[in-house]
């Protein structure tokens, strides 16, 4: 399974430039790219490089895309609140859990926790094996924290070590992958998407 995160910045001059996180079976990436894109009259984008889906704008700098290879893929874009960002762009309790359930067996997670403006994360979770149902209920994220940069772009920290790569798009929504959790356990693919 793979997920991926991005921030895609276009100038409405047909310019873009992209850049993303990418969990492809526990195997991390962040590739960017350059280039042009055109909009025809139905809303289909043209022209993005190598972004293989195929991307129709819904709405001002709202739109879905659809994968062109063999794997089922899909994916959705949305306006980012203006820059610049710091760790104060979130600073309320949010809840959270995966986009699009997956049908591997991986561990599924939801939950609440606090984000206080200053980097630091408080709540709680609940998770499930989803080979072998094992519950986890109420786990902890005392001595997570968070770092958000200009951009929008951050990362969440557990006892020092980075666990996840997030990017804000409103003080009230934000996504995130797993891209390596403490203590070399297997980092899971997972998109979360976490609201106020």
């Amino acid at each position: 399974m793979k997920v991926e995160v991005e921030l895609l910045q276009t100038d409405g001059k047909g310019n873009f430039t992209y850049r993303a996180h990418t969990n492809d079976g526990a195997s991390i990436s962040n590739p960017t790219v350059a280039g042009t894109y055109g909009v025809a009259s139905n809303g289909r984008l043209n022209s993005l490089g190598r972004l293989g889906p195929v991307f129709y704008v819904v709405d001002t700098n709202e739109g879905f895309g659809i994968g062109t290879s063999t794997n089922v893929t899909s994916s959705f874009f949305e306006p980012q609140s203006t820059e610049p960002f710091s760790n104060a762009s979130l600073n309320a309790s949010y809840f959270f859990g995966q986009a699009v359930p997956s049908a591997e067996a991986f561990q599924f997670q939801t939950g609440e926790f606090t984000l206080d403006g200053a980097g630091n994360v408080s709540g709680t979770s609940d998770a499930i094996n989803g080979s072998s149902d094992a519950l986890s209920p109420a786990q902890s994220w005392s001595g997570q924290t968070y770092a958000i940069s200009s951009t929008g772009r951050g990362t969440l920290s557990y006892n020092g070590d980075v666990v996840s790569i997030l990017y804000v798009i409103s003080p009230t929504r934000w996504v995130s992958i797993d891209i390596g959790p403490p203590n070399n356990v297997p980092s899971y693919p997972e998109l979360q998407l976490s609201l106020e």
